[in-house]
């Protein structure tokens, strides 16, 4: 761990995600039917649960490799999720 709390590498995820999430909340109910924000929200639901999960085991054995690639392929997935609605959000823009 580093001295701000974060793994090697994991800074950078978390700057992603949070410029990303800024982008995607102001936009995600006007580019989301109800039942795609409902999938989305649960989608995010289990990222999120999986990156607590996976952060904590990493706190309690450093050298678990296998739970730090499952941390960082859940921030990825989080990345896509994110980039998804992103994405949604630039089609419907561009279709008006």
């Amino acid at each position: 761990m580093t001295t701000d709390g974060y793994l090697p590498g994991e800074e950078s995820y978390v700057r992603t995600i949070s410029d990303l999430k800024q982008n995607v909340d102001a936009q995600k109910d006007s580019v989301m039917t109800p039942s795609s924000r409902v999938s989305y929200e649960r989608d995010m639901a289990v990222v999120n649960d999986s990156i607590k999960r996976m952060r904590d085991a990493v706190k309690k054995n450093p050298r678990n490799q296998a739970a730090r690639q499952v941390l960082y392929s859940s921030y990825q997935n989080k990345i896509d999720l994110l980039n998804s609605v992103s994405q949604r959000e630039e089609l419907m823009a561009s279709l008006r």
